[in-house]
């Protein structure tokens, strides 16, 4: 005889093997920091008992879950429909313990374009969305008056590949998410704002994205160290 539960709950997956022989012995084993016993008596009992075994460990899994929060910080969503029928999602800021950044708005003002990209960086790292520079314009002094920095999946991917059968994946989804911002009296200030995203975000995937990955100063020394010794 062999009775075993799959039981998935909150990523957990449980396994109960409950094995009768020849000859009949108490079963004991240890889920969930929790011991439990069992003695099976005649093949007829291992239904019963199998059942009200596994209700048990089910019940005091829920009650520990109630205690516990979900892994990591989960999207907070609002999506609504467009008139072709796909998702729009909205995302609000994320906040990690008192860190917490403020959605971009229309008439935010920044020192600096450095200022500006680092900002908006983090935003999106938090949000769970990339980023790129999509459009610059320089004044006569050659130095950026305008910038759009929009969503890293936004606009259409550009099929450098000639076969046309089998053409590479791409990440693009013409998303319109972006943020304008015009340089005025030394400082850029935002002109035009687009929070609305057309696909999910993912924030425990933000530290993959292109614009996030940079290699600190203090690795690089260490990696400059190693290559003098030849290591």
């Amino acid at each position: 005889w062999l009775v075993t539960m799959d039981q998935c709950l909150r990523g957990h997956r449980l396994f109960c093997h409950i094995q009768l022989g020849t000859n009949i012995h108490s079963t004991t084993f240890t889920h969930f920091n929790i011991r439990w016993n069992l003695r099976l008596v005649s093949p007829i009992q291992v239904p019963l008992q199998a059942k009200q075994l596994v209700q048990r460990i089910i019940d005091s899994m829920v009650g520990k879950l109630k205690h516990v929060h979900p892994l990591g910080n989960e999207d907070t969503k609002h999506s609504r429909e467009t008139e072709d029928g796909s998702a729009e999602t909205s995302q609000n800021v994320q906040m990690d313990g008192d860190d917490m950044i403020e959605e971009p708005k229309s008439g935010m003002e920044f020192n600096s374009l450095e200022d500006l990209m680092s900002y908006y960086k983090q935003y999106g790292k938090k949000c769970g969305f990339g980023v790129m520079t999509k459009r610059t314009e320089r004044g006569d002094d050659e130095t950026v008056r305008y910038v759009t920095i929009a969503c890293a999946r936004g606009g259409k991917a550009r099929n450098r590949t000639f076969n046309v059968a089998n053409p590479r994946p791409t990440g693009k989804t013409e998303c319109k998410a972006k943020i304008n911002a015009l340089k005025s009296d030394g400082k850029f200030r935002l002109t035009t704002v687009h929070n609305i995203h057309n696909h999910g975000l993912s924030p425990r995937k933000s530290r993959f994205f292109r614009c996030n990955r940079k290699v600190s100063d203090v690795v690089k020394r260490v990696l400059d160290t190693n290559d003098l010794a030849g290591i």
